[in-house]
């Protein structure tokens, strides 16, 4: 109802507006039809049909590719995994195959969500997004680091033990580069990555089979838990300090704080000055993003496989603190955009926030390697 001074209510202004659009759109094709193309409705319904197929669909596919996958239960899905194949049929699973069960799972989750791989993509729209590229690139890093750390440690009983043949071919696999599409000789960065992939479902149907015990073998100790969390302590605080950089910022070096004899390389400024690029930012975000999905899934893994030492040192409710903190890293975004406004200002700065999440998380990772240290 419009009031007294003549302005309009905002459902009245809102079919105004609705009404303005079809009639500009009667005139679009007016135009096309009497004076660009007198007589050509045909040509109309081309040209319409190019711009829907060169702007309308490769839009839509964006917004459905740019949806980031959806978590799931690692132990029950290495149950209904383990039933699938035939690989345990009642009782217990063996131990490790929930870890090893998450880690096929991540790289199906990787080569075969909506899209696809989109990180090597050479045609669009995969070639111009940016966010879901990223947030996969963040997820391979903890496919490679759990691959390798299976490969030296969790598969291994000591340091000169045989290693499995079959993680001994998921490692390098997964190391390959990120974005390389295949042509002729030079194999594609999905090609790689499923031939590690069925390494490590080589791998799982061995660590099952309970007519071989020496073919295949996971160790529950805490010294394996602990270098994997070594890696992973490190990755969270990367993580941490790029995004607290999304504001420049001055940091005093500390390098060799806590060793009076260090020596390095190259001597340093006693203070440098901090600042993620802003056109890499939002890329970082997403990245980090990715990781802390990946990370939430293998820690709830860890959690099920080295429970009988966890539960020794007292030390499930630190790991459970940690998956809470990467469980709000992860949760969903209501801005349409990573906002990176001022620390104390009016708008929103998200790479502050999960700065906060993964420093947080990566300060109870250090906690928790002390834990199972000195129980």
């Amino acid at each position: 109802m419009a009031s007294d001074n003549g302005s309009s209510s905002w459902g009245e202004r809102f079919h105004r507006a609705l009404d303005r659009l079809q009639d500009g759109s009667r005139e679009v094709g007016r135009f096309f039809q009497e004076r660009r193309f007198p007589g050509g409705k045909g040509v109309t319904s081309i040209a319409a049909t190019v711009l829907v197929l060169v702007l309308v669909v490769p839009f839509g596919l964006s917004l459905w590719w740019g949806i980031p996958p959806e978590r799931f239960d690692p132990v029950a899905n290495a149950k209904q995994v383990a039933e699938q194949r035939g690989q345990v049929t009642e009782g217990e699973l063996p131990a490790g195959y929930v870890s090893a069960a998450t880690l096929d799972h991540m790289v199906s989750v990787l080569l075969d969500k909506p899209g696809g791989y989109l990180h090597n993509d050479i045609l669009p729209p995969g070639v111009l997004m940016d966010n879901i590229p990223a947030f996969e690139q963040g997820m391979v890093i903890q496919i490679r680091d759990f691959a390798e750390t299976l490969r030296d440690d969790m598969a291994r009983s000591q340091t000169q033990s045989a290693e499995d043949p079959d993680l001994a071919v998921a490692d390098p696999q997964f190391a390959y580069n990120y974005n390389k599409w295949g042509v002729l000789f030079i194999p594609s960065t999905e090609g790689e990555y499923r031939k590690g992939q069925e390494a490590v479902q080589s791998y799982m149907r061995r660590l099952a089979d309970k007519e071989n015990p020496n073919d295949g073998q996971f160790y529950v100790r805490a010294d394996n838990l602990r270098d994997w969390l070594k890696t992973v302590e490190m990755r969270l605080g990367d993580y941490a300090q790029r995004l607290a950089a999304a504001r420049p910022e001055i940091r005093v070096q500390r390098n060799l704080a806590g060793e009076p004899a260090g020596t390095q390389a190259k001597a340093e400024a006693a203070e440098e000055a901090a600042g993620t690029p802003w056109m890499q930012i939002d890329n970082v975000w997403w990245e980090a993003r990715g990781t802390s999905w990946a990370l939430l899934h293998l820690l709830k893994a860890i959690r099920h496989d080295f429970r009988p030492v966890l539960e020794d040192k007292n030390a499930i409710p630190s790991l459970d603190h940690i998956i809470r903190e990467l469980r709000n890293g992860v949760r969903e975004k209501d801005a349409w955009m990573v906002l990176n406004g001022e620390p104390f200002g009016l708008l929103a700065n998200h790479s502050l926030v999960m700065s906060s999440y993964l420093a947080r998380a990566n300060a109870a990772v250090i906690d928790l390697r002390e834990l199972l240290q000195k129980g």
